[in-house]
């Protein structure tokens, strides 16, 4: 009689505590973006009008660098790596994760069907998602790939990054104006100079009209005098307010920059640590897979257990009751005897023999009945109960 290991480790319970976590991770992560995105959003924009206002690239205006750089990547078609879908397991068995569950079996040289899934059932859940890296860790490595390729349709994107520059339009208002520096023009602009210089001007304009000497030598110097004067005292004031006024701009567009700079910066830590703890909890569901898997192959199967059990008892007899067992199917005749596949209540392993009630008709010999349940010596039939599929 023949059996192969079986169960006694279940790594379930661990995996879907780890897939659990895993979501949990992620909508963690999702939902620390969605709180962060509009930092990041305002500080991007302020970025670029602060780039406008001091006239260098960035803002509203790329150069043509820039430009093809930003839009490559809509014009690269790259295709993955993809592997065919066969792998070996952690065993060395032979499986096609494409037909949702065969695998090859090396000793008889025939493929058969896990229809549960359950000899490797996360590493088919991970090709499902396509975590291929990660069905590697878990032992899983594939047979045959096809490497990737990259491909740019490059007359196209310089079609599109010409289309774009044409459209770039003229230089936004204010273009470079944080840089620009303070002239005789600007001064005679500040509102302060004009203000106190028409002021001057027409109180003495008004003396001289006091007196009907609108043109005469004394009021001409008189506005020559005052004029001068004002320059002299009013330029430093000017100055110092013109830039002031630059300063106060840039520190302020700066100061949002950095809170759209903070927010980048919570992202990327963000999602490093999404990616670590991700990391940690597929290591950790791998190590439970490779126990289990190292448990079940040293642990007995079924029917080694059933066997045992026979043996202790003083009898080469095992456990063929029909009232233990479920899903019933005949399943052709050996030596004379009705041959039956199986399982037992409460496993879903599957077996082939015969049904103890059977050999009471006819072998009555070969039937023992155990603290109440019929056991059958399968030596005294010259039949074997094996595993099946």
């Amino acid at each position: 009689m023949g059996g192969k290991g079986g169960g006694g480790y279940d790594a379930a319970p661990m995996i879907e505590q780890g897939e659990k976590a895993l979501a949990l991770q992620r909508q963690m992560y999702d939902d620390g973006v969605e709180r962060t995105q509009p930092y990041y959003d305002a500080g991007t924009s302020s970025l670029g009008m602060l780039a406008d206002l001091m006239g260098i690239n960035g803002g509203s205006q790329q150069s043509r660098d820039q430009v093809y750089d930003g839009m490559k990547d809509q014009f690269t078609t790259t295709t993955q790596a993809m592997n065919n879908g066969m792998y070996t397991t952690p065993e060395g068995a032979v499986v096609d994760m494409n037909d949702r569950g065969r695998y090859y079996n090396p000793y008889s040289n025939t493929f058969s069907v896990d229809t549960d899934r359950s000899a490797f059932g996360i590493a088919g859940r991970m090709f499902d998602r396509g975590d291929f890296s990660a069905m590697e860790s878990f032992g899983y490595k594939p047979m045959g790939m096809q490497e990737s390729t990259t491909s740019t349709n490059y007359d196209a994107l310089n079609a599109a990054v010409d289309e774009r520059m044409a459209g770039m339009g003229e230089k936004p208002e204010g273009f470079g104006s944080l840089l620009e520096s303070f002239d005789m023009d600007k001064f005679q602009a500040d509102p302060g100079y004009q203000f106190r210089l028409d002021e001057g001007n027409k109180a003495i304009e008004r003396a001289a009209a006091a007196r009907g000497q609108y043109f005469d030598p004394t009021t001409v110097k008189a506005l020559s005098d005052y004029s001068g004067n004002q320059a002299n005292q009013t330029y430093g004031d000017a100055y110092n307010r013109f830039n002031n006024d630059q300063n106060s701009i840039f520190n302020r567009l700066a100061a949002v920059s950095g809170i759209g700079q903070n927010a980048n910066t919570t992202m990327v830590n963000s999602g490093a640590n999404y990616a670590n703890q991700a990391g940690n909890i597929y290591g950790q569901m791998g190590s439970a897979q490779t126990e289990a898997n190292a448990a079940n192959a040293a642990a007995p199967s079924m029917f080694d257990t059933l066997v045992g059990v026979g043996t202790q008892l003083g009898s080469a007899a095992i456990m063929s009751d029909e009232r233990v067992k479920e899903s019933i199917i005949e399943d052709g005749i050996d030596n004379g005897h009705q041959m039956y596949r199986f399982n037992y209540k409460g496993d879903k392993t599957r077996y082939r023999g015969v049904m103890a009630q059977d050999k009471l008709k006819t072998n009555p010999d070969a039937v023992v009945d155990i603290g109440g349940i019929l056991h059958v010596n399968y030596e005294r039939l010259g039949v074997e109960m094996t595993e099946v599929s």
